[in-house]
Order: C-alpha cells, then sequence, then structure tokens
C-alpha cells in the first residue's frame, strides 16, 4: 500500500529481526524565516491553568516568539505596553472585562479567544480568531502563525498531520495525564473492557460504572476521597438512569459540585443524523461512536483528560426531561435483512479495530460466551410477550457486544431489530428468527475457534 518492502531475518532460539523500508523524498530543512515565525512579536496569554499556560510558553517561544503571563492583578492598572497577539480563555469570569477593556484601545492586539466548542457566542471585537477547547497544536498553528491567509508550507505540515498522530497534535504533553482520574460508565462488560484497554498505556486512574445511578454515586465516592473524576466516557443506551438523564443530574450537581462541570464525552452506537445534537444540547461535550475506533476513541479521551475548563451551556439551552428515544430517523419497512455476503465472524476485522491485540480478542470472546446465551433467552421470551422496550434494551446490548467482537451478521440484524422495537413493528418475530439463525451460528464459530 505505501510501496515499501519488508524483509524477516529469523535465527532460531534468539529471535526474528524485521526491516521495513518504505520510499521517500528527500528531506529539506524549513527555511529559517519559515521557523520563526513569531520573531519580535509578543503574546500575552490570560488562563488560571498553569499547564497551559507552560505549554503555550513552549511553542510561543520555539516560533521565537516573545511569551508572557497575564495576571488578574494586571486587570486592575492599565498594561505598560499591551501584546501583539493576546490569547484569552473566556470561561474565566474577568475576561469579558478584558475585552471590553482592549475594544477601547486605539492599538489593539489580535485576540484569541479559548472557547468549549458547545458554546456559540459572538465577540465585537477585531481583529479576532476562535480557539476550540481541548485546544490542538494544528489548529494553534494555522489559525495563529498563518495569518491573513498567508500561504506556509510549515504550517501546512502541521495542519495535515494524521489525527492519529496523539504525540503530536496534542497542545499538552502526555506528562500532563499523569494522576488524572478517568470515569468509564457502560452496562457492557464488552465495551468497558475495550475501552480500557485501549487506556491502558497511559497513566491514568480508570474506573468503570456499569449504569447511571452507579455513576453518581461513584463520583460522590471519588471527591469525597479527594480523588475527583476529570472526565467521564458515557453510554448513552442503559436500563433505567441512562446516560442522557445521568448527564443531566450531573450537571444540576447531584454527583457533587466539582463533577457538574467536568468533560463528558457520549459513547453512542447511534451514529445517525441529531444524536450528537442531542447529545451536545442534554449538556455532553463531545460524541463518540461504537464499535469505538481505537484512535479516535484515544485521541479525544486524552484531549479532554487535559481540559482543565469547560464551559457547561445554560440549563434554558438543555432539555429538562430528555426522551429516551433517540433522536434519530426511523428505518424503512422496506429496509433488506442482513446481507447474507456479510461474514458470521469477521476475526480479521476484530484484530484491526483491538489494534491487533489477540489477547484482547480472546478475553472479549470468553465474555460474550459467558453471558450471551442468558441474554438472548431474555430477548427470546421479550420477542414472544411483545415487550417491545426490552427488546429494544437486549438487541441493543448484543448489538454492541457484537459489533465489539467483528459478528458482522448478527451486528446489523440486532440494529435492525432494535429500531423495530423501538418503533413497535410487528415484524420483530421475523427479525428475531433471522437473528436466532445467526447467533447459534456464531456461537458454533466461536466455540470452535477457542477450542482449536
Amino acid at each position: 500500500m505505501m510501496g515499501g518492502e519488508i524483509s524477516l531475518d529469523s535465527e532460531l532460539h534468539k529471535g526474528t529481526e524485521v526491516t521495513i523500508t518504505l520510499p521517500a523524498s528527500e528531506w529539506e530543512p524549513y527555511a529559517e524565516n519559515e521557523i520563526k515565525r513569531l520573531t519580535d512579536k509578543t503574546v500575552g496569554i490570560y488562563t488560571h491553568s498553569e499547564n497551559a499556560a507552560r505549554i503555550i510558553t513552549n511553542i510561543v517561544k520555539s516560533l521565537d516568539g516573545k511569551p508572557f503571563i497575564l495576571k488578574k492583578s494586571h486587570l486592575d492598572a492599565p498594561l505598560p505596553e499591551l501584546p501583539d497577539n493576546l490569547i484569552v480563555d473566556v470561561s474565566l469570569p474577568e475576561a469579558t472585562r478584558l475585552v471590553t477593556w482592549l475594544s477601547s484601545q486605539s492599538q489593539r492586539p489580535k485576540l484569541f479567544v479559548l472557547k468549549a466548542f458547545t458554546q456559540n457566542f459572538h465577540l465585537d471585537y477585531e481583529p479576532l480568531e476562535y480557539l476550540n477547547k481541548p485546544l490542538l497544536r494544528t489548529e494553534f498553528l494555522a489559525k495563529f502563525i498563518n495569518e491573513r491567509g498567508q500561504s506556509s508550507e510549515f504550517v501546512s505540515d502541521f495542519y495535515h498531520r494524521r489525527q492519529t498522530d496523539i504525540d503530536t497534535q496534542h497542545l499538552y504533553d502526555a506528562t500532563t495525564l499523569q494522576g488524572k482520574v478517568l470515569l468509564i460508565v457502560d452496562d457492557n462488560d464488552i465495551n468497558l473492557e475495550v475501552a480500557s484497554s485501549f487506556l491502558s498505556g497511559l497513566p491514568v486512574t480508570i474506573h468503570c460504572a456499569n449504569s447511571g445511578e452507579d455513576a453518581i454515586t461513584q463520583l460522590i465516592n471519588l471527591e469525597s476521597e479527594g480523588t475527583p473524576a476529570d472526565a467521564i466516557l458515557m453510554d448513552c443506551n442503559m436500563p433505567g438512569i441512562d446516560g442522557y438523564e445521568a448527564t443531566q443530574q450531573i450537571r444540576q450537581g447531584r454527583a457533587g459540585e466539582h463533577s457538574a462541570t467536568i468533560p463528558i464525552i457520549a459513547m453512542t452506537a447511534n451514529a445517525l443524523q441529531g444524536e450528537r445534537e442531542k447529545c451536545l444540547r442534554i449538556g455532553m461535550d463531545d460524541f463518540i461512536t461504537k464499535p469505538l475506533e481505537p484512535n479516535e476513541f484515544i485521541t479525544k479521551s486524552v484531549a479532554w483528560l487535559q481540559t482543565e475548563e469547560v464551559v457547561i451551556s445554560p440549563p434554558d439551552e438543555a432539555q429538562t426531561s430528555p426522551q429516551k428515544e433517540d433522536a434519530t430517523e426511523a428505518l424503512g419497512d422496506t429496509q433488506q435483512e442482513s446481507e447474507p455476503s456479510l461474514p458470521i465472524w469477521d476475526k480479521t476485522a476484530a484484530l484491526g479495530r483491538l489494534m491487533n491485540n489477540e489477547a484482547l480478542l480472546n478475553k472479549l470472546v470468553d465474555i460474550f460466551l459467558s453471558g450471551a446465551e442468558p441474554l438472548f433467552s431474555e430477548l427470546a421470551i421479550a420477542v414472544q410477550n411483545n415487550d417491545y422496550e426490552t427488546v429494544r434494551q437486549r438487541s441493543h446490548k448484543l448489538k454492541g457486544q457484537t459489533g465489539e467482537i467483528g459478528a458482522q451478521q448478527l451486528y446489523d440484524t440486532m440494529s435492525k431489530l432494535e429500531q423495530s422495537a423501538k418503533k413497535q413493528e410487528p415484524d420483530i418475530k421475523t427479525r428475531f428468527n433471522v437473528a436466532k439463525t445467526q447467533f447459534e451460528a456464531l456461537l458454533d464459530e466461536l466455540k470452535q475457534a477457542t477450542e482449536a
């Protein structure tokens, strides 16, 4: 795919040497004027986050700029000299007063406003750029350095870095994760295992909750123990208090004062139009679809763990009593059942999504086999009794599990069965019969694989 070569040189009882060769054009250093884009430029930084100020300072210095940190005391007296550029975090109560004062000055600095991406507002100030939190290095460079639309190979290279390059894309370095606490909320043990495994290489303390009620209890306990959570990964669809309702209770302070403002990232298998907007409207800060894709999942988790201030939408902009139904377009009655060409179990695809961690995949398969048959029996009883809500819940859970292990056929059928139950369609028994055949075939294949 990349036009390179791989060679292996093995020696018995000693190991294998792998040589990878990739074609590349000759490297040429950037011109000095490309790198030193901020020479003789002063950059003021106004944020209460010492770590954010330190990292921004280092970037500005690397571009030959002159950074200085503004303190609250600077607002009590006129600055002797205004900087050329000023970075202001608008979540701070003094920020509005600072911007108002700057607007009255004849020589205005270029203003860069740090804001939560859920926050919509307009400042009457020129020149102005908005930077979203969590602040990414690519966005910083693209907006801060590339002024007046100037073309720059240096900026372009940063802007087009792959999103999967976490260490270089995020503004904060990995050491800032030390001591961070993350709560993962999901009623599906397989999802909890996958999410925890993806983040296992980070210096982060991970706690898991299997319901909205459990999440609120754990948040209260963590805060009382002096180790409050720094971010929450929240499954949306759970029995009892679901992720939407749990988020609203957390935002209302029912899980403690600290938890009311920490980042909450939605995890949902519903990727249809309207779901993202619903999550943000409820009070969540970001959105990740399931089955989890490792690069996106790790990137967003790291970014929000390193975000120290979050601006929450005002209460009147959120729903006060969220509907349990997803804000999605209903699937049509004419939709066909799962394509027979879909594999019963695509082990290769599952391994690829799990970063080729075969031990993790084997563990997920074991978890699935240990609980799938009782769960499917509950689904069968619910279908027989026309208990649409239980059918929806059980099919949703099986959809999540089969998606994570790469059972493509059953995943597709469970998605359609969930939608049918949500609309209380009479064809759930027909869809269930298809699912039963696929489920039995999947069990046979997985059991053969584990016994091999």
